[in-house]
Order: structure tokens, then sequence, then C-alpha cells
């Protein structure tokens, strides 16, 4: 049972090559042609037997139809993930590759006939909440993206339930929360954003919380899709729900570093927003932040029940004290941590 992985050299994407293998499966693993095969390695710096690494890129229906030919099942998880501002070319850029780079792959599967595909969408579809005590279920869509990457992803998955109706074709949806631990190589935001906390937390915070979920977890949960899921379902993969404060705490409590002292709200966002916009202005670059989006992620709760994935597909997740720990192992490991 041949199985293609869209995005391979990805975060979420080489950890479901490495669980497939695990199972025995015979993988094809599709990476752009400039990606790092790092991720693909085994320990000794070998690829692995049964996997089968081809070059290709969602924006390039040929190269996908090539991918495709002999596919069984398919993991869709090639996305471009970009949480800082980004240009209006860049942005550009990540609309086609979640948007259409999803229309290009699902139309290549059912002209090649696969027979299930697992779709990696993201809480993003979901959406949030202002207020802490909701937590939100899969029967939610985002109405109010905050920003490109969100847009995008709530975009790509209501596009794929279209074509999923259109073509006729066997889709299950897993929406991973906020994905952070071992096995990314680069770091991506998410990461990147946890490990600047363990080597500086930030003096101040804001209200604001996420539910915080281990990438190998999200990878388990994907073959359980696979294998478990219904068709046309979606199943939200998420964790420990928590606040910023709550997390600078456990991450002070894990490396000995300082905690925030000091709550702000929308004054301080507007002076401070302003600066770094003009510095990155005046350096010609984009800015760690805008005001604009910084005062919708005042009060931006992403809580989530994952209760209809641990009943229907038997997922589960570990608790946010040990993915803190990991992921300070795989950053040391990595020389992104002394």
């Amino acid at each position: 049972m041949l199985t293609l992985v869209t995005g391979a050299s990805g975060h979420i994407g080489n950890l479901i090559v490495r669980k497939l293998l695990e199972r025995g499966r015979p993988v094809r693993a599709m990476v752009r042609p400039n990606s790092s095969k790092e991720p693909l390695r085994s320990q000794d710096g070998m690829t692995p037997p049964n996997l089968e690494i081809i070059y290709g890129d969602v924006n390039d229906p040929a190269s996908l139809h090539k991918a495709m030919h002999g596919v069984q099942r398919l993991f869709h998880c090639a996305a471009v993930f970009q949480t800082r501002f980004v240009h209006p070319g860049e942005e550009e850029a990540m609309l086609r590759t979640n948007v259409e780079g999803t229309r290009n792959a699902l139309e290549a599967a059912a002209k090649a006939g696969v027979k299930r595909i697992v779709y990696t969408s993201s809480v993003a579809a979901i959406g949030c909440s202002r207020d802490p005590k909701i937590i939100l279920n899969e029967k939610t869509w985002n109405e109010d993206p905050i920003d490109g990457y969100v847009a995008s992803k709530t975009d790509s998955e209501r596009l794929a339930h279209e074509l999923q109706a259109k073509l006729g074709l066997d889709i299950v949806y897993v929406l991973p929360a906020t994905v952070i631990g071992p096995y990314d190589f680069k770091p991506q935001p998410n990461n990147d954003f946890i490990l600047k906390a363990m080597m500086a937390a930030p003096p101040v915070y804001f209200a604001n919380g996420h539910s915080y979920v281990d990438a190998e977890d999200v990878a388990i949960g994907h073959v359980l899709a696979e294998e478990k899921g219904k068709s046309g379902e979606r199943y939200l993969l998420g964790g420990d729900n928590v606040n910023i404060r709550d997390l600078f705490d456990r991450i002070s409590a894990l490396t000995g570093g300082r905690k925030p002292f000091f709550k702000v709200g929308h004054v301080f966002v507007s002076v401070v927003g302003l600066a770094v916009e003009l510095k990155a202005k005046a350096l010609g670059e984009p800015p760690l932040f805008t005001r604009k989006k910084a005062h919708k992620l005042i009060d931006y709760y992403v809580y989530f029940d994952s209760a209809k994935a641990r009943a229907e597909l038997g997922y589960g997740a570990r608790p946010l004290d040990e993915i803190l720990a990991r992921c300070r192992n795989w950053y040391r490991r990595q020389g992104w941590l002394e």
C-alpha cells in the first residue's frame, strides 16, 4: 500500500513519514528540490529502507501527477506556515501554495485513483474565542481570520470539502493545534517562539492562550485518522489549553530563567508596535509584528476540545510540561540552545 506524503520534510510531514515506516509501510516522500533532506534521514544519516524521495511542488501539477503514480494513500501536508508579517508578494505566494496547491494535489489524487486522503488542515480554520472559558471544537469555522496564513488555511480546507464532493474523494481532515516539539529542523514559528522564551522570556505579556500539542502526537493522530477516521469528518488534534503567563511560568521553572512581570494592553501595543514598524521600515525588513495584528492577539484564546479524536480515533496527547522538556532537549541537540 504505497503512501505519498507531501510536505514530507516539514515538521509534521517528516514525523508522519517516520510513523508510517515504523509500521512497515512503503512511503514516497515528496519534497521540493531545494528542501533539506535531513528531516528524512535516520540517525545514521542514511535514507531509511522503504522510503522513496521524489522531487516535486504542489504548484507544479505535472510533478504531482508523477508523484501520485501507483499511490493508494495520500497525506497532504504541504503548506507555507508563516505567522510574521509578510509583504504582499509573499502573501500571494503563500495563498497560491496553501489554496491552489491543495486544488492541484486533490485533482491529481482523483485522477490517480488514490483510495484515501488525510488532509492536514489547522485549528486556524476553526477560529478563536475572546473568552477563555469557551472551548471550541470541530463544528466551528473561522469567519474572521487574523492574518493571511489563517485565511489561507481556512480557504484551503473549505476548498478541500468542495473538491471532495465534486470529485468523489475519500478525505479525512485533521486539524492540529499549536504544534511544538522535536524533529523540527528549521525551527518553525511555534518552536521558534518557545525557543526564544527559553533563551530569554519577555518581561511583559498580555491576555492570550493556546492549545499546545507535541508534533509526534499529531503525526500519530494523522495515521489514526487514516486507519479509523470517517470520510468527510474533521478531527481536532489538540493538547493542554494554557494561557501565555502560565506558559512562561512553566518555561521558567524548567530553565531557571526569568518570568514576565508586567501585563500590558492595547496602549502598550500601540506605542511599541509603532516603534517596531518604523524600525523595520528603516531597515527594509518585515516587522516582527504589526499593531493591527497585535491588537487582535489581545484577549485571543484558541482553546480546543479533542474529545472527538479521542473517542473515534484513540488519539492521545502528552502533557505540556513533558513537551517543553522534549523541546529543550531537542533545541540543545540542534545547537540552538546552550
